[in-house]
């Protein structure tokens, strides 16, 4: 993801060049992205994310991309529609209603999917990993890094939707 708001414009991502394509044997529900720490924000206080740059690697169907509170609260949820976007092209999506930063509660920006067995829809950089720049909620609630799950990915971040 990659982040970026007005009014000054600033750009806040976990990721470098696209790189690989990556996915599971199993089809899984996940929830995947990037963590950003409230002392990554706190300089962002008072700051709106009003749209999202983000990309998928191959063809799904229907996927949310999200705005998670450390809690695990969703404050924005945006459907899209397979139809609507190409694998490995990037998009910028407009929040139906603008998020506030606070600087007070960690933010996952994220993509909410079910990713079908052997697809490889997850977008990733060479590397090397970013701490928070890979980060998977399974169906349970577990939150794990990346690299956990995909042990051969250790070096990569998701590239996960960003705040633009």
């Amino acid at each position: 993801f990659n982040l970026a708001w007005s009014p000054e414009a600033a750009e806040l991502k976990h990721y470098d060049t696209p790189t690989y394509t990556a996915g599971f044997n199993e089809e899984m529900a996940l929830v995947y992205g990037a963590k950003f720490t409230k002392e990554e924000l706190a300089d962002y206080k008072g700051y709106e994310i009003k749209s999202i740059k983000f990309g998928i690697g191959a063809a799904l169907e229907s996927f949310k991309i999200e705005i998670i509170n450390g809690k695990g609260e969703r404050l924005a949820s945006e459907e899209i529609s397979g139809s609507d976007v190409q694998p490995v092209t990037f998009y910028s999506l407009t929040l139906s209603n603008p998020v506030a930063i606070t600087g007070e509660d960690d933010l996952y920006l994220a993509y909410n999917a079910t990713l079908p067995a052997k697809v490889s829809a997850m977008i990733l950089d060479k590397g090397p990993a970013v701490d928070g720049g890979a980060m998977v909620s399974l169906s349970n609630g577990a939150q794990l890094p990346f690299q956990k799950m995909k042990p051969q990915m250790q070096r990569a971040s998701i590239l996960a939707p960003a705040s633009t």
